[in-house]
């Protein structure tokens, strides 16, 4: 057959499809979208970038939303629904965060209960600087207000920070902080497990992890298991180099180059399952030929680009394209694809794909962005079923889409961790997929909870499952998520969404370790438990711990690992007096890393409870201490000093002292340089004899004697 034929041939047949499709998909083409923003309290103009997340910070079931800002004056906006039918918004950021109104920080707006105590809370970036913000729940003097906790205002490697995600990287049950750090790779900080705020720098000044400690540019990022093995894996946007990280247990291997990335076109990325085959595709925007790529075979970790939906929408799509977003907008069981352009028209392209053939129709359903939108965050905010839209858009007011499907043809799921003590948080990473009761037909394609995606934006916790059969029919609901370790553990339901109130779907995870009382909840206060640090010290790491009380105790354990190995004790002691009682232990010569210590008690029973679990990161200090001239007259009155081999982010103090210990010269330097020098004043050589120059940084510190002729 010529080639003419062919196409004609194929022509016919893509177009038999789309009608087909079309005839179906018009079922569902209820969703219509109202701008709301007025009446709600979210219509805030001025400069913006990207930047803005649905969480339920109050704990009162209702959305609440954090926006970021790109106002000269510091403008970052924390909303709290008031729970109404429709719900209004009421600007709470001077009473509970008045730290956002410090300064700008446009990038990302990103929710995680990084310090496990059941109280949501969050982190903003701009370029060079990452806050993390602690949510002070109920019991604070005002009650769910957010401190400032946490900064980074420089890495070893550079800060340049654009896109952002919570996520466990290492499966031990806290959420570290992961940034697609533009020029400089990708960046992880991790949580230290104490319930504070004291993140380590893991790369590249650590070992890198398998993941790009340099790049040409970089922007925004999407976090997702895509290939559902229990570990989240990293697409971070890059140009010229791979893009896609796969997630090894801790470690990663790079994989792919999926597009184009350059820093005139900042775009966005998100996973979702566009075919409906049970995996994650993705949407890539701008430079490149904004395309869904897919995800072949079943969780296969290989994407190929299609050309949708451009291919079967006949829409050229513009290469404005920032932000990008998707979710099942119409509750037909299939994931819709929503895209911010930053000029002209923005669009909704309606799914009607299957394994077999790909079909997107462009309906804006009464959506109409008109202007520079950059990102779009999905949520049903309005608690009727459906997903709804905040759009933000830079130098106007943002917009607040309504959808009004409203129909009961809809699932939500709740996938939890048990912090103990009627305590949860929402398991970032966690899936679900809704098959045909048989589990021979996927009803409903993989969606996933409280991931990175578009343009500095996330998902909401709460997951959202269209029910294209209604909600009296049964259906099979696999529900996949991450124990302690990375196990992946998967629980399949028979369920009818019908049956459930509020149709809402909740799984309560305890598999997180067999041992009791396991040390993830921040909230619990252990009856035996006073105090309990770790510190790092010169050759060793030193450990403190007060105790009281010891009835029905036998013995107190103090446990050991590293990253990826098993608990091991290397201390035990019996309990003495019935009063506190301070003890102490120090681990002599560590490994480089981070080295984490539990301790435990062991009852009359023989049953294990943890105390209190904490961490800290050695780094032998390997620098190198000169000073010259060395010896000097007392006619020169200055010295020159230098440092080489610095290793670490921390501030350098020098200390110039006499030989009784006195300090007569004190500063403080960034280790900005491998190689530092300075000159220090007349007055700290005013007499003839020996003086003592000290260098120290952290628990570590250089002697240097210096001697005045």
């Amino acid at each position: 057959m010529g080639s003419k034929c062919m196409n004609d041939v194929i022509a016919r047949q893509r177009m038999l499809l789309s009608l087909v499709a079309m005839v179906a998909f018009s079922l569902y083409t209820n969703a219509q979208f109202t701008n709301v923003a007025a009446t709600a309290g979210l219509d805030r103009g001025g400069a913006k970038d990207g930047g803005m997340a649905w969480a339920d910070f109050n704990n009162d079931g209702c959305l609440d939303l954090l926006m970021n800002t790109n106002n000269s004056s510091g403008d970052s906006r924390l909303y709290q629904s008031d729970c109404g039918s429709p719900p209004a918004f009421m600007d709470v950021t001077a009473t509970l965060a008045p730290d956002l109104l410090s300064e700008t920080c446009e990038r990302s707006a990103v929710w995680g209960d990084f310090n496990n105590d059941g109280y949501i809370d969050f982190a903003r970036n701009k370029a060079y600087k990452v806050e993390i913000y602690e949510n002070q729940g109920p019991g604070a003097a005002t009650p769910w207000s957010f401190n400032l906790v946490g900064e980074v205002t420089s890495l070893s490697g550079g800060l340049n920070v654009e896109g952002m995600a919570w996520m466990d990287y290492n499966g031990d049950g806290f959420l570290d902080l992961g940034l697609e750090n533009h020029n400089y790779g990708f960046d992880l900080l991790l949580n230290p497990g104490d319930c504070t705020a004291n993140f380590y720098h893991a790369t590249p000044n650590a070992d890198p992890l398998g993941l790009p400690t340099s790049a040409t540019d970089g922007d925004y990022m999407a976090t997702c298991d895509y290939n559902n093995d229990g570990w989240v894996d990293v697409l971070a946007r890059k140009r010229d180099q791979l893009d896609l990280y796969r997630n090894d247990g801790g470690t990663f291997t790079q994989m792919q180059d999926i597009d184009q990335a350059s820093n005139s076109k900042k775009g966005g990325v998100v996973f979702c399952d566009f075919d409906n085959d049970g995996d994650f595709d993705l949407y890539w925007s701008s430079n490149g030929t904004n395309q869904i790529w897919e995800q072949t075979g079943l969780n296969s970790g290989t994407f190929v680009a299609t050309g949708e939906p451009e291919s079967s929408s006949g829409v050229s799509i513009s290469s404005n394209v920032d932000g990008c977003g998707c979710g099942d907008l119409d509750n037909d069981g299939d994931y819709d694809l929503v895209l911010i352009n930053n000029s002209g028209t923005s669009y909704i392209f309606e799914n009607a794909s299957t394994p077999s053939a790909w079909s997107f129709f462009q309906n804006n359903n009464g959506f109409n962005v008109a202007g520079n939108g950059e990102g779009v965050a999905l949520g049903d905010y309005d608690a009727d079923g459906d997903l709804d839209m905040f759009v933000n858009k830079n130098g106007t007011a943002n917009q607040l889409w309504q959808n009004a499907t409203d129909d009961d043809h809809y699932l939500m799921v709740d996938v939890l961790l048990d912090l103990k003590a009627g305590f949860t948080r929402y398991d970032s990473g966690a899936t679900a997929l809704l098959k045909s009761a048989d589990g021979s037909v996927v009803k409903a394609g993989i969606t996933d909870s409280q991931t990175s995606f578009g343009h500095g934006c996330q998902k909401p916790g709460r997951m959202h499952l269209g029910l294209p059969d209604g909600p009296n029919v049964e259906y099979l609901l696999e529900i996949g998520y991450t124990s302690i370790g990375g196990s992946r553990v998967e629980i399949d339901t028979l369920i009818t969404p019908a049956d459930y109130t509020g149709d809402v779907f909740t799984v309560v995870s305890s598999d997180f370790g067999s041992v009791s009382g396991d040390g993830l909840g921040c909230n619990l206060l252990p009856l035996g438990m006073v105090d309990f640090q770790a510190t790092q010290a010169e050759h060793s790491i030193a450990l403190s711990w007060k105790l009281a009380g010891s009835d029905g105790v036998s013995t107190y354990q103090l446990q050991h690992r590293v990253e990826n190995t098993p608990w091991e004790m290397i201390y035990e002691d019996q309990p003495v007096g019935s009063g506190e009682v301070q003890h102490a232990h120090t681990y002599l010569n560590p490994v480089s890393g981070i080295h984490y210590f539990r301790l435990m008690e062991k009852d009359i029973n023989g049953e294990f409870i943890v105390l209190g679990t904490r961490s800290v990161e050695y780094r032998p200090l390997h620098m190198e201490l000169q000073v010259f001239p060395n010896p000097i007259g007392q006619e020169l009155q200055q010295v020159m000093w230098s440092v080489s081999g610095i290793e670490r982010d921390e501030m350098l103090t020098l200390e110039v002292m006499t030989s009784e210990g006195k300090v007569i010269h004190s500063q403080n330097l960034l280790p900005r340089d491998t190689f530092l020098s300075s000159r220090l004043a007349d007055h700290c050589w005013a007499y003839p004899g020996i003086y003592l120059i000290k260098v120290s940084q952290g628990a570590h510190f250089l002697l240097e004697r210096v001697v005045v002729k």
